[in-house]
């Protein structure tokens, strides 16, 4: 067996880390070899193998590497969230869901954990409940853009337009920049009749993105 020398697996893992940071994903994978090759306990490796997969498009292959980190380690907050992530892609919504309230058993302030609970209720058209996971991501992070766009589009699937136009106003002071908002509150404001603000913001919309509106 190999003798393990702790420098070694830190300098393979950061080598890794420092590779999928970089969106050099396929570099990567082999460091986390490398680190699993040494410590086969690492749960820090096998989950960042599971990133890397699951930043390739392999997220089936991606959890299994997930869930070996949470056998080694079942309190690891991040191996649970990425987890969830992976599940929220491959349309497994309910699963997903335990996945990111174990997270925020764990880690009750992890505002990501929240906000993709929130899509992942979202998804399993649980609105009210999704709502309050957007408010929860929003009371820890104030400049959660998507948090701000999520919790406008859910408002506006309860009637609730005023309320639905605050948010994408809030998410738009974040980012103005961003083509789906100015569309989402466009769709607000024709809901409520004011015709000529809404055409003004497909305006802006369509600048910043022409192919919305194929």
């Amino acid at each position: 067996a190999l003798e393990l020398d702790p420098e070694m697996v830190l300098a393979w893992n950061n080598k890794g880390w420092s590779l999928a940071e970089l969106g050099r994903h396929e570099e990567a994978l082999p460091c986390f070899d490398k680190v699993l090759e040494l410590d086969p306990q690492s749960y820090l490796a096998w989950n960042n193998k599971g990133r890397s997969l699951a930043d390739l498009g392999r997220y089936e292959e991606a959890l299994v590497y997930f869930d070996k980190a949470l056998e080694i380690n079942p309190q690891y907050v991040e191996a649970w969230y990425n987890k969830g992530s992976g599940l929220l892609v491959l349309g497994r919504y309910h699963e997903a869901l335990i996945c990111f309230e174990e997270a925020l058993k764990y880690s009750p302030r992890f505002a990501p954990a929240w906000y993709n609970r929130g899509v992942a209720l979202l998804m399993l058209g649980q609105y009210e409940e999704a709502l309050e996971s957007f408010e929860k991501a929003l009371e820890i992070n104030p400049y959660y853009v998507k948090a701000w766009n999520n919790r406008g589009g859910i408002l506006t699937k309860l009637g609730r337009y005023e309320e639905a136009l605050h948010s994408f106003d809030k998410a738009l002071e974040l980012n103005p920049l961003d083509a789906k908002i100015w569309y989402n509150k466009a769709r607000i404001l024709e809901k409520l009749g004011r015709t000529e603000e809404a055409q003004k913001c497909d305006e802006q919309a369509r600048k910043l993105n022409p192919n919305l509106f194929q």
